[in-house]
């Protein structure tokens, strides 16, 4: 009788076309599509909108995987909203604190149109440098998390080969 040979660590085929399949995909998505998102804007590429405040209110995010509460701004000029992800029991307070038609100095995301430094009688509330953090780490975090996803396709590949050998002996 002819014995075959079983090995603990053998994976199986369809778990390593998966782990191939699922860490390309992944991987892809999180360099190539998530992380660009993410990148720094330069202050020359801002829009910059001078006006005055009328008022200021919370309103829940409505955007996905964002939780929190977004900061939108009712101004002379029209309307305009500061991320959840940039706001701060400091920020809000300022804000608060300032009386209606306040005059305000604002840089805008040039594609988002969201606020990204906000400045009130020449003091600054929000700088851009401070809303450029979070999204220098969130980028970094998305590139680490695609590099492991592309880990994972190696690691199908090199299961896969293995599969192979096992079962041509």
């Amino acid at each position: 009788m002819k014995e075959t040979k079983q090995t603990a660590s053998a994976v199986p085929r369809k778990t390593a076309l998966a782990m191939l399949a699922i860490g390309l995909i992944l991987g892809t998505v999180f360099l190539f599509a998530v992380a660009p998102h993410y990148a720094d804007v330069p202050r020359e590429a801002c829009a910059t909108v001078e006006t005055e405040l009328l008022s200021c209110r919370g309103e829940k995010s409505d955007r996905l995987l964002r939780s929190g509460t977004d900061l939108v701004l009712t101004c002379t000029g029209g309307t305009y909203r500061i991320d959840s992800a940039h706001v701060t029991k400091e920020l809000a307070d300022g804000l608060e604190a300032l009386p209606p038609e306040t005059p305000i100095a604002l840089l805008l995301h040039p594609e988002e149109g969201t606020v990204l430094e906000l400045c009130a009688d020449g003091e600054p509330l929000l700088t851009l440098e401070d809303t450029m953090a979070r999204p220098r780490s969130d980028r970094k975090n998305f590139q680490r998390l695609g590099l492991i996803m592309y880990g994972c396709a190696i690691l199908g590949v090199f299961c896969l080969a293995r599969t192979g050998k096992v079962e041509a002996e």
